[in-house]
């Protein structure tokens, strides 16, 4: 910055003359110049590297070394598709389950803080007990939604409950993160909209 300023000096009080030290001035100018320009694109570049391409998981995929990773859905809302993926469904769910106890309506997006997607080299969905209500896991697999949902997935070979607060997936091909949260999203969204349904 200092060269660049001494080099305006020199410009400025050598215009009238332009003699050696005007010319030497100009020449200062615009190498600092190219200097910065060259500086300023090289950043970009950098951060432009750094950043995920449109549509690229901001978080990431399957664990590939065997370290197992879970996330809540409310996590995940940065992610477009999990948001869109609730707001598609009933604005309160309702209880439709443990019916010896009264669950007053509740937001889904409060209760994805208690529903999570793990990877353990197989990405599954789990489930707190605060979301059981709203569920039914008593339902056969061959009439639960939250599985046609998850096996309509192109990349899912199988989808099975593994247990009645764990629903896991085979994949046939990697899944990333924000992927499979939004086909989680979708498949408890679908799953408490059937329940709901039939139980009216």
């Amino acid at each position: 910055m200092i060269a660049g300023i001494a080099a305006i000096s020199l410009v400025v009080v050598h215009w009238s003359e332009r003699d050696v030290w005007f010319w030497l001035g100009l020449t200062a100018l615009v190498l600092n110049l190219l200097g910065w320009v060259v500086n300023r694109s090289s950043l970009g570049t950098g951060l432009d590297a750094q950043a995920p391409a449109q549509g690229q998981s901001l978080l990431r995929g399957p664990s590939t070394d065997g370290e197992s990773f879970e996330y809540t859905l409310a996590e995940l809302f940065k992610f477009p598709g999990v948001v869109a993926a609730f707001k598609a469904g009933p604005h309160l769910w309702r209880q439709v389950s443990y019916l010896d106890e009264s669950f007053d309506p509740a937001s889904p997006y409060e209760l994805a803080e208690f529903m999570w997607i793990e990877n353990d080299g197989e990405w599954a969905i789990g489930l707190g007990d605060e979301v059981k209500p709203f569920l039914d896991l008593d339902v056969d697999e061959t009439d639960d939604p939250l599985l046609d949902v998850l096996r309509s997935h192109p990349f899912v070979k199988d989808a099975y409950h593994e247990d009645r607060e764990i629903y896991r997936i085979e994949q046939r091909q990697r899944i990333s993160t924000e992927v499979f949260a939004e086909l989680a999203a979708r498949a408890l969204v679908a799953h408490h909209t059937s329940a709901a349904t039939q139980g009216s």
